[in-house]
């Protein structure tokens, strides 16, 4: 018989990137991006805001993260 072994869960502390660590969670919090926010305030508080957002730039730029925040 051969003994299994249980595989060890890697520690969430320690490999957590800092991107995810320190995501802003409200629109407030969004630095650099002042433009944005403020489009995305001003479409959210409408009557009839977007059924869709299309986020597009470069990479690192705060896409997923006012998508996170939008949705």
């Amino acid at each position: 018989m051969t003994s299994r072994t249980k595989l060890e869960e890697p520690s969430q502390a320690k490999g957590d990137a800092l991107a995810i660590k320190y995501r802003p969670s409200v629109l407030e919090d969004v630095i650099g991006q002042d433009a944005v926010v403020r489009s995305l305030k001003k479409t959210l508080t409408a009557k009839s805001p977007a059924h869709a957002f299309c986020f597009t730039g470069p990479s690192v730029t705060g896409k997923t993260t006012l998508a996170r925040i939008v949705a």
